[in-house]
């Protein structure tokens, strides 16, 4: 395989992965649900969705406040669950 079929392979799939954070964390912002995001340095933030973009989206943190969230960082989304 060259290079550049593999770098093409690798810059598809990471589209792909955009579009799947992109899909589930709209569809959590139109229902209004709180998410549980962990990310890749072992860190996790709750809260609300409250606006998604192509590589990134906007969390209200129930500590923290707003903040920024690269889709690179991010290793699960998922429904936060009350404890």
């Amino acid at each position: 395989m060259k290079i550049n079929e593999l770098n093409g392979k690798q810059e598809q799939e990471g589209s792909e992965e955009e579009n799947y954070y992109f899909s589930l964390l709209d569809f959590y912002k139109k229902e209004k649900k709180k998410v549980h995001v962990e990310m890749l340095n072992g860190r996790f933030n709750n809260g609300m969705v409250l606006k998604v973009t192509n590589n990134s989206f906007i969390l209200e943190d129930v500590n923290l406040g707003k903040m920024p969230i690269f889709f690179l960082q991010i290793k699960i989304v998922e429904a936060y669950k009350q404890r």
